[in-house]
């Protein structure tokens, strides 16, 4: 009750001092409860709006601001079905009214009611065609709900209208290249923002982007390489720089772009891979040995290194020192299926049936429905003489192939098998 008062005491008296006690109408009293409804929402108490306004609306079931903030009133108590109804009620009877069609789209959306709310931001345009504001937010609704080609024409409708707003131009750059259009259209768009914005390196990023999928590897080139002048801090230019030029087979460029890429993310696998490449390139063994241990020191829990140093080992029949660096990587991450897996099948090759057993029972522990690990465990069983548990074994394998292939025709996944190819066939 002091609550009450609280609230409405100063209401109470301003509206005897302006209004002489036996002359307040009904309009008076309607609008004294309006006013108690909107101060009641903005103290948060929408349960004493809805109080109020059930009254008002047995008297005034007509009304317009009864329905609106009815509306406002259930929307703040999250009754979302029964605001757009009231929301709905104020639009029949104001079809103009933009701030109801506002928030009855705003709960339709809400309620994931999509084509409802999409008639809702129809009508809105319809009332005010000209809103810039509205055709953006309407364009965003509908990218957000991947209806990309009517986002790309609400957008292009804003654009009319504002032909040269910098963010609006940018986000139809981006949506372009959402919607995987033609590189020709993205790069002349990303050349629109520049037109407004010369300086800014995204759209430069973008367009020097544009152009390597058009193959015009000449312009590519030159906006990557104007925006590593603009900005010396800009990494992913130097990365496509340093790709470049070991396509033209200018490695001494490569080399440097990487170089300067791996200076400014020295965490990037990405960096590392690249000057191994062109090491390889260049049968440089030194350096490349030089380039996976410092990739190893710099990411030293990245399985990656690991499995591309230790296959590059024995390509060059380093068996050894492969297997000391899978093991290596093994004690950083003990958990690599990868790993596990690279030491697994080089036992199972040289047929010592205890350590393939050892490292593929590990990879059940982590993954029970690996394929691969079944398939070796079932052979390393039979070699034992462990018949039973290579029935074990074999019988839970079938059961998953059986589920895969069974899901594949039901086209709820492509997944092939990891088993070798004459394992698959067998």
């Amino acid at each position: 009750m002091n609550s009450l008062i609280h609230i409405f005491g100063p209401l109470l008296i301003s509206i005897f001092i302006v209004t002489p006690l036996g002359t307040c109408n009904e309009n008076s009293w309607t609008k004294l409860d309006i006013t108690g409804v909107k101060i009641a929402l903005e103290k948060g108490m929408p349960k004493i709006s809805l109080e109020i306004l059930q009254g008002l609306i047995k008297e005034r079931p007509n009304s317009l601001e009864v329905h609106f903030y009815l509306g406002e009133t259930y929307k703040a108590l999250g009754e979302l079905k029964m605001a757009a109804y009231h929301y709905e009620f104020v639009t029949h009877l104001n079809p103009k009214y933009q701030l109801a069609w506002e928030k009855l789209g705003y709960c339709y959306e809400k309620l994931g009611l999509f084509y409802e709310a999409k008639k809702v931001y129809l009508k809105r345009l319809e009332i005010n065609d000209h809103d810039v504001d509205l055709w953006i937010l309407y364009s965003r609704f509908l990218k957000e709900k991947r209806y990309y080609h009517d986002a790309e024409e609400a957008i292009w409708t804003a654009l009319s209208l504002v032909p040269k707003d910098l963010e609006l131009n940018r986000e139809y750059a981006l949506l372009l290249e959402k919607m995987n259009s033609n590189s020709k259209v993205i790069a002349k768009q990303w050349a629109n923002v520049l037109e407004i914005s010369p300086k800014d390196l995204m759209a430069r990023y973008h367009l020097a982007q544009a152009y390597e999928h058009l193959k015009e590897i000449k312009e590519a080139k030159k906006n990557y390489l104007i925006l590593v002048k603009n900005n010396p801090k800009f990494p992913e230019a130097y990365l496509r720089l340093g790709i470049i030029y070991t396509q033209e087979n200018f490695l001494p460029e490569a080399y440097y772009y990487f170089k300067k890429f791996k200076k400014l993310t020295p965490y990037a696998s990405l960096a590392y891979q690249e000057i191994i490449k062109l090491y390889k390139k260049e049968k440089k063994k030194r350096l490349v040995i030089k380039t996976y241990q410092q990739w190893r020191q710099a990411i030293p829990y990245n399985e990656q290194v690991y499995l591309d140093w230790g296959d590059y080992l024995i390509e060059n029949k380093d068996i050894d020192r492969a297997l000391n660096v899978f093991m290596s990587g093994l004690d950083k991450i003990p958990q690599s299926i990868g790993l596990l897996e690279k030491l697994g099948n080089f036992y199972f090759e040289k047929r010592d049936w205890k350590l393939v057993k050892f490292y593929f029972t590990k990879i059940l522990e982590h993954t029970p429905h690996n394929e691969l690990a079944l398939s070796r465990l079932a052979r390393c069983s039979i070699e034992e003489n462990e018949l039973t548990v290579a029935k074990a074994y074999l019988t839970l394998l079938r059961k998953l192939i059986e589920d895969r292939e069974e899901l594949s025709k039901k086209g709820l996944i492509q997944s092939p098998s990891r088993l070798p190819a004459s394992e698959n066939a067998h």
